[in-house]
């Protein structure tokens, strides 16, 4: 009498990337290089701002400050929205509105205007990072390369903020300030069409029910914590840093312990989640703080400018502390994403 043993049924093997997925990959970096780019690319412009709309020292500060923190405090809740009506429909909603506020910037004409397109411009920003990450993940099912594409992504993000001081400095020797918006123009006028023909739709089957708490939480927990980044930048150890800093611990507390009793939780934060939703998950909250150096050059700036109100274009001198802030971004976030990797490799 003869037995037979059923076969064994093995893991189908992941679907590796072909030269339609890695050129999805380049359409990726361009928001990425763009929103991360317009995050340092006014810094030389300000002397040409305030001899121009002649700001308040305050208003000043805010059209450079109100950027990363909206920008900050809606990654979350835009990648909760992109789970649910498409990632590549939020990704192409967020680039055409960054072309459109970029445009407009362009043309104002008084401090508040430009506060208001800096501010815009910060929310259809947090519409491209969190959508670029998550298609990421579902073009690239080879865990090897899906680990090198977000490695990718990273660098891009941190060679993005390197070259806005360099390009603008560029810009402005040649143009006048409405030069660092007009920019972003013809970089969305390529990405909308090959985002088009190369990117695939996705979405979360399964997002669950739309938690409106969990995203207040997740604004409160970012916005503070990078607001006091910023305020401590600017005067150093003071009382709103102190407090700020504790609203965004006590909310980031509460946001992880609501997201641990979800049965469908805004941001799963499981410790038992794979090594790529770990990646992904370094990579969206690094998105600004990250860039702290970056925020307390650039700041320091606009100190210089609060102080005499600088007059004339960025020289020589701007493009070479650009070089500089280039090495120095670039090297951190590439040592931060190869010790993850390494991490995770040894896990």
């Amino acid at each position: 009498m003869s037995t037979t043993t059923a076969p064994r049924r093995t893991a189908p093997v992941p679907a590796r990337a072909g030269v339609r997925q890695w050129a999805a990959l380049a359409v990726l970096m361009l928001p990425v290089l763009m929103v991360s780019m317009d995050n340092t690319v006014l810094s030389f412009a300000l002397p040409d701002i305030s001899s121009s709309l002649h700001p308040s020292g305050t208003a000043l500060l805010w059209v450079v400050d109100i950027y990363a923190l909206m920008l900050a405090g809606l990654l979350v809740a835009m990648g909760s929205l992109g789970d649910r009506i498409g990632r590549r429909r939020l990704l192409l909603v967020g680039a055409i509105g960054f072309g459109a506020v970029s445009f407009y910037a362009a043309q104002v004409e008084d401090i508040n205007g430009l506060i208001v397109a800096r501010a815009l411009l910060g929310v259809f920003g947090a519409t491209l990072m969190p959508s670029t990450l998550s298609l990421l993940r579902n073009i690239f099912l080879d865990r090897q390369q899906r680990r090198l594409a977000i490695a990718v992504w990273a660098a891009g993000f941190s060679a993005g903020a390197a070259l806005g001081p360099v390009i603008g400095g560029w810009l402005l020797e040649h143009f006048t300030w409405h030069a660092v918006f007009l920019i972003n123009l013809p970089v969305v006028a390529v990405l909308v069409p090959l985002a088009l023909w190369l990117l695939p739709e996705s979405r979360n089957p399964n997002p669950g029910p739309f938690d409106l708490v969990s995203i207040v939480l997740s604004m409160t927990t970012m916005l503070p914590v990078v607001y006091a980044i910023k305020t401590f930048a600017e005067h150093g150890l003071t009382a709103a840093v102190g407090w700020t800093v504790a609203v965004g611990v006590l909310s980031a507390v509460t946001f992880v312990r609501r997201q641990l009793a979800r049965e469908h939780p805004l941001v799963d934060v499981d410790r038992g989640a794979g090594p790529d939703r770990q990646r992904e998950r370094v990579g969206r909250a690094g998105v600004d703080l990250d860039l702290a150096p970056v925020h307390l050059e650039r700041d320091r700036r606009v100190e210089g400018v609060l102080a005499q109100l600088g007059h004339g274009h960025a020289g020589a001198g701007d493009v070479e502390l650009g070089q500089h802030l280039a090495d120095q971004i670039v090297g951190h976030r590439t040592r931060r994403v190869g010790a993850l990797e390494l991490h995770q490799d040894r896990r």
